[in-house]
């Protein structure tokens, strides 16, 4: 569509349209939201044109703010802010986020919560082992990964006792923070499992690991991952999986296209199928539905981190009856 200026909106220069603002200070409460939308038109355009960004970067951020950290009720400050998290759990470079935003008048003033502890890093159970950053920098997790750890911790029975966030880390890891048990994830990692892996299962198997960890005990110990425990989660994964209706080869899936060699901490990718398959297959004993033949999995092109484009949305689980933790190890 073109108007009398040649064009119905202006990204780098809103008030070219005559009626757009392209400062915060500019509006007014009366104001039509499609003319205030001049301010973060013009921060979204200077994002873009930063050394190191692009629009495709920029548009990535604001698309995880939208999705993430942007409520109805959002002002120009707090949905500035949303963007500052969203480049930062994509592991972009924020201060460029809040010198745009300062050139249309909006401080980006939200603090990232405190880095955990070096010391406390070695106590941490990673999922695929990757080294894990001397400082983790931590922000509020999205919606999208709240709404599946609460889709786990259903399936389990059991009661949730650990935090999540999104974090800095290399995929997803469970540590102690503190006296707190934390489930820290990466959010960019997460939404590209799915075009990766080829199953929308991918992004809850991991998290589901990660729980396990902390609802065996595991991060109790100092030793952080060794192949035993990670077994031990893997194990958990795959029963929370199959409660959650995903066939054997959703469960698998991440393990079986980014699984490794055997190491110090983590165990080889045959011997971590076989524990995600175990585990499945305890599920699928106590599950009068569970057919004997599995069905393929159906992967979507849609990633499971986007939070309206889940195509195939897991099966909410019966309602589960309570097991005990060495069921649930077995």
């Amino acid at each position: 569509m073109k108007g009398t200026a040649g064009g119905l909106r202006f990204m780098c220069v809103p008030e070219k349209d005559g009626n757009s603002i392209a400062r915060a200070r500019d509006y007014i409460p009366s104001m039509d939201v499609h003319y205030s939308s001049g301010v973060f038109n013009r921060a979204f355009c200077i994002l873009a044109k930063s050394q190191g960004w692009s629009v495709q970067k920029a548009f990535e951020v604001f698309l995880r703010a939208n999705q993430n950290f942007w409520s109805a009720d959002a002002t120009f400050d707090t949905a500035a802010n949303g963007v500052l998290l969203a480049a930062s759990a994509l592991g972009y470079d924020t201060s460029a986020v809040q010198s745009a935003f300062s050139e249309v008048g909006v401080e980006v003033t939200r603090a990232m919560t405190p880095p955990v502890a070096t010391a406390q890093t070695d106590a941490i159970c990673s999922y695929l082992g990757d080294a894990v950053p001397q400082s983790i920098k931590t922000s509020s997790a999205g919606k999208r990964a709240l709404d599946m750890i609460q889709k786990i911790v259903l399936a389990s029975g059991l009661a949730q006792n650990f935090t999540v966030e999104a974090a800095t880390v290399p995929n997803a890891a469970a540590l102690i923070d503190g006296n707190k048990r934390k489930i820290l994830y990466n959010a960019a990692f997460l939404d590209d499992l799915s075009r990766r892996v080829q199953s929308n299962w991918s992004a809850l198997s991991v998290l589901a690991h990660e729980i396990g960890h902390h609802l065996n005990g595991h991060t109790l110990q100092i030793s952080g991952s060794l192949p035993q425990l990670e077994l031990e989660a893997d194990r958990f994964s795959g029963f929370i999986l199959q409660r959650l209706g995903a066939p054997l080869s959703g469960a698998q899936a991440v393990i079986a296209s980014l699984g490794q060699d055997r190491s110090t901490t983590h165990p080889s990718k045959s011997d971590r199928l076989e524990a995600i398959a175990a585990g499945w297959r305890d599920a699928c004993a106590k599950d009068a539905d569970c057919p004997k033949e599995q069905d393929l999995d159906q992967p979507s092109d849609e990633p499971i981190g986007q939070e309206d484009n889940l195509s195939v949305e897991p099966a909410m689980p019966k309602v589960p009856s309570p097991r005990s933790k060495a069921v649930i190890m077995q």
